[in-house]
């Protein structure tokens, strides 16, 4: 078994891991030249390009990743010789980079399309009233600021490339994992190789991850511009702009009535603006563009302030109806998924129960482990404690402040101002539609700049 640890077989190990970033760096690359092009079919006036461009991006990302590479490795030569009669040998590496080129480049078709759809619309009337050609000013300036955009997703498409060219394995191309397979066969022991193979993705992805993050622009999780919502002659929300960064904990508080919840179900899509707009990633959140809309909702888990649980599912089948109908998952992974959250909230032993048959705290504590069996980047929560007795309020802080110290991103509509002063690391306080003050939970709770909101604190802080 020692002897696996050789200077030799290391070697062995990372000249493979060097292949897979190869593989990634060239696919990501010609991914991305894949996607410059479908995304112009896709925002041309031509029906054709535009059909053209959706049935391959609908074919790449609707069928699997590993089916595409053997299609290429064994369809293909028999496709040709059929056509032609002659016998074709195909090249792993190169069937391997092109598989993962053309799988990459579907998604970053609609990375690069709502990129350049997020550029502002200013931008471009400017390049009208000077003249600018078209291909010009997609040149020199759409695309420049589309792909300030575009860079933080397609990094985490090259990391995601990084651990997908492990299926290449599958053909015989000598990257990390059939390396490991090979020591394993060698030595007649298959744990300590893949337990180093594992390492050494973890190391790449990690190295990148951390790295290309510090290297790029800043780039704000969910960010809110000029958010106005009007319900009848209320005027909900006025001019409402915020930024919230990857892992923040922010707090919406303020008087009832003030707009909280409004400004909470308008960035999940649950109510429409009337005007302003609305990012996630630094890409646009724009209804219109239905497919992309409903990938970027899927991202962000709503917990409701009166549960919403579904009343004929048991708490377990709560958890798996989305992933299995929206994520497409077996009933077997859901079940595992649903079964894991529901450890993680406290809720393990009532998976069979029905809603009816819960008190509020546990409710509430299955509606989280409901949101966040979708595996979302966000979690968005309403008011999730003010139906709850005052019993039951600690059970269901503590889930959340546990969500928060594992880097969970969330936006919190609270009226519970110590959860918002121990566990927000930044609170926005909100008054008849307007942000009047927002700062770092230290900052705002100890000195207040306002004096709406130092008489707000007056009222709800007790010493």
């Amino acid at each position: 078994m020692a002897d696996i640890f050789t200077s030799e077989n290391l070697i062995f190990l990372i000249q493979g891991a060097g292949v897979s970033l190869l593989l990634a760096f060239g696919s990501v690359a010609i991914g991305c030249l894949i996607g410059i092009l479908l995304a112009a079919a896709k925002l041309s006036h031509s029906k054709v390009l535009n059909f053209i461009a959706n049935v391959y991006v609908e074919l790449f990302r609707g069928t699997p990743m590993l089916l595409q590479i053997l299609f290429f490795f064994l369809g293909v030569p028999v496709l040709f010789q059929r056509i032609t009669g002659t016998r074709m040998t195909a090249n792993p590496y190169i069937v391997g980079l092109l598989a993962l080129s053309f799988n990459s480049g579907a998604y970053q078709t609609e990375l690069i399309r709502a990129g350049i759809q997020g550029v502002d619309k200013g931008q471009w009337e400017a390049c009208a009233t000077l003249g600018i050609s078209y291909r010009t000013m997609m040149k020199e300036i759409i695309l420049p600021q589309a792909f300030r955009h575009i860079i933080p997703p397609m990094v985490s498409e090259f990391i995601t490339l990084i651990k997908d060219s492990s299926l290449i394995s599958n053909i015989g191309a000598l990257e990390l994992l059939y390396r490991s397979q090979i020591l394993g066969a060698r030595y007649y022991d298959y744990l300590d190789p893949l337990i180093l193979a594992g390492v050494l993705y973890l190391i790449m992805t990690v190295i990148f991850q951390r790295n290309w993050k510090g290297s790029l622009p800043k780039v704000t999780k969910i960010k809110v511009e000029h958010l106005n919502k009007t319900f009848s002659t209320l005027k909900a929300l006025k001019d409402v702009s915020l930024e919230i960064d990857d892992g923040d904990i922010v707090c919406l508080i303020g008087p009832s009535g003030s707009g909280k919840s409004t400004l909470c179900r308008c960035i999940h899509g649950l109510e429409t603006p009337d005007s302003g707009s609305i990012y996630l990633d630094d890409v646009l959140m724009n209804p219109a563009d239905k497919n992309l809309y409903a990938a970027q909702r899927k991202k962000m888990g709503f917990v409701f302030q009166h549960f919403n649980l579904f009343a004929n599912k048991t708490v377990l089948e709560n958890c798996m109806l989305a992933p299995m109908t929206v994520l497409g998952k077996s009933e077997t992974e859901a079940k595992q998924t649903a079964m894991e959250y529901l450890k993680k909230v406290g809720m393990e032993a009532k998976a069979d129960s029905y809603p009816s048959k819960l008190s509020g705290g546990q409710q509430q504590r299955a509606a989280i482990a409901r949101a966040l069996c979708m595996n979302p980047e966000v979690m968005l929560f309403d008011e999730p404690t003010s139906a709850l007795d005052p019993e039951m309020i600690k059970e269901v802080l503590e889930v959340m402040r546990d969500l928060g110290n594992q880097g969970m991103t969330m936006l919190v509509v609270t009226h519970e101002m110590g959860f918002a002063r121990k566990v927000g690391n930044k609170v926005i306080f909100l008054d008849n539609g307007e942000i009047i003050e927002q700062n770092t939970s230290e900052a705002f709770f100890s000195n207040p700049r306002t004096d709406r909101a130092k008489d707000f604190l007056s009222k709800v802080l007790y010493d």
